[in-house]
């Protein structure tokens, strides 16, 4: 059963730190059969370097959209579409502006749209054993 690992509070604002990112390497590569999905895993002005390097090396790791207005489709392209999936922070945050991030994304296809918003979660949750 895939695993959700949220970095943020109740704003859109995430807090991961350096220690939390080699825990995750850690837990990771410990569980290798556990998909762990992070969710607000920015860092400055963009999704923080380090995770999204950690997500490329580390097959079950996994990052969703919460909170990323901007950065979000610059991660995808570097870690591929079907390491990313779509959600909202909601009921805390407006779910609109992540829906039409997403809806109006030219740089995506419309399969690849279909994966994030619950194409990638579906075939995660089908694998479980």
């Amino acid at each position: 059963m895939p695993c959700f690992l949220d970095f943020g509070d109740v704003s859109t604002r995430g807090d991961l730190t350096d220690e939390n990112i080699n825990g995750l390497r850690d837990i990771a590569l410990a569980c290798p059969e556990l998909p762990l999905i992070l969710s607000h895993i920015m860092g400055g002005l963009g999704v923080r370097k380090a995770v999204v390097m950690l997500i490329r090396r580390v097959s079950n790791l996994y990052m969703d959209i919460t909170g990323i207005l901007e950065y979000w489709r610059e991660a995808a392209r570097d870690v591929g579409p079907d390491r990313v999936l779509f959600a909202t922070g909601a009921p805390f945050t407006d779910p609109g502006i992540l829906i039409s991030n997403v809806q109006y994304a030219r740089t995506l296809d419309e399969k690849t749209k279909a994966d994030i918003c619950g194409g990638n979660l579906r075939r995660m949750l089908e694998n479980v054993r």
